[in-house]
């Protein structure tokens, strides 16, 4: 609540689950998950070095000394918790370079897992925040794939009869965008274009188009930093 005081339940809730899985087979997920965990109010932290004193690293903020918690106990009994005995991570697999055989990016993998689980995190803290604030409302009640590909095709038939160059090219690049998003197999893909060629319209037309070709159910936007300096953009389209 506003002008309470400030109670560093993310490092304990990390403690608590390192404690938690020390000794048992899942131990390994504390590793994961305390990344999300530490990070679901001010992003995931770097993990630091197991010589890091107290700090804002994953290994320096688990030797915090925080004030005494053990309250929660009465309310939650963290021993009920289910674990499953393994993950089913299937990592990407990716030719490197075409025709050569596929590399394992097991890394990759674990790495956007420990960003899915963070986004949720966040998700279903801000979502039970509002509901505890200003009582439950309901998620969703919006357009689906093939309504939000209309609207923008609706949209962007302003576009369709170009007078200048420039112009002409981002409405190739448009219509190209679009026919691949109808043709290609779901996959992986990337698209860059020269600043000012219009990838934002070009990149949700195509990821549209694909999703109601394919029956996916969510787009993803991302932008990382670097697409101020490479211009790329990326996203992932989901069945889920």
């Amino acid at each position: 609540m506003e002008g309470d005081p400030r109670v560093d339940h993310s490092t304990a809730g990390a403690k608590e689950l390192k404690t938690l899985l020390e000794n048992t087979p899942q131990k390994v997920f504390a590793q994961l998950l305390v990344y999300p965990i530490l990070g679901h109010h001010a992003g995931l932290p770097d993990y630091g070095s197991e010589t890091d004193l107290e700090g804002s690293t994953v290994c320096g903020r688990l030797k915090n000394n925080i004030p005494h918690y053990g309250e929660y106990k009465s309310e939650l009994d963290l021993s009920a918790l289910p674990f499953p005995q393994r993950l089913p991570i299937r990592p990407l697999r990716l030719p490197v370079i075409p025709e050569k055989p596929p590399k394992d990016y097991f890394g990759f993998s674990l790495s956007f897992l420990t960003r899915m689980i963070y986004s949720a995190l966040v998700d279903a803290d801000f979502q039970e925040t509002e509901t505890y604030m200003k009582g439950a409302r309901p998620r969703g009640g919006h357009d689906d794939i093939p309504a939000l590909r209309d609207k923008l095709d609706a949209h962007l038939n302003q576009f369709a009869n170009p007078t200048s160059d420039i112009n002409r090219k981002r409405n190739e690049i448009l219509q190209a965008c679009i026919e691949k998003g109808k043709t290609e197999k779901p996959g992986f893909f990337s698209l860059t274009v020269p600043t000012g060629g219009g990838k934002t319209l070009a990149s949700m037309a195509f990821a549209l188009h694909h999703a109601a070709e394919h029956g996916l159910k969510r787009v993803i936007y991302v932008i990382p930093f670097t697409t101020i300096i490479e211009q790329k953009m990326w996203m992932m389209l989901s069945a889920a």
